[in-house]
């Protein structure tokens, strides 16, 4: 499975990635509503980049759904879309964060969270976080986690505004 992630040729348009993180949130607001998370969005207004639609998609809907999961009692599942860095006033990339109040992640944890088949969740397969990290390394971009036990998680996408 994790090979064919990986030979999925990218298929790059532009996009917004607003309007993409928009459009998920539509499928799991039932799932949030039923677990009692409350979505907060932070976006600013942010040029469209290239993506593969499907792949970035796929990044976010695992995110989201991790977090989702990460609060079965409840909690604040927060979405932020915000400016990465800029060189002489261009803008060179942009951040996407999720960050939930859920359990959060041993620190001894996260070295292994993008390792393939690790997983801390019963039933899981350990390929979501790894297909998520393949997926942000074909677009040039990078993933960072931040965890506090009994606080949450914050997981940050930096993709670049161009390929």
């Amino acid at each position: 499975m994790l090979g064919f992630a990986r030979a999925t040729a990218l298929t790059f348009e532009k996009a917004s990635i607003q309007d993409i993180i928009e459009e998920l949130m539509k499928s799991y607001m039932d799932q949030a509503k039923a677990a009692e998370v409350k979505i907060i969005k932070q976006y600013v207004e942010l040029p469209e980049i290239e993506v593969d639609r499907g792949q970035i998609s796929q990044v976010f809907s695992n995110l989201i759904l991790n977090a989702i999961q990460a609060m079965p009692n409840g909690g604040e599942l927060s979405l932020s879309i915000l400016r990465g860095k800029e060189v002489e006033g261009i803008l060179q990339s942009i951040k996407v964060q999720v960050a939930d109040t859920g359990h959060g992640i041993a620190e001894d944890m996260l070295k292994k969270l993008f390792d393939p088949f690790f997983t801390t969740k019963y039933g899981g397969t350990g390929l979501g976080l790894t297909i998520t990290h393949s997926i942000v390394d074909a677009h040039k971009g990078y993933i960072d986690v931040e965890s506090q036990i009994g606080k949450g998680t914050t997981f940050t996408v930096t993709l670049p505004t161009l390929q």
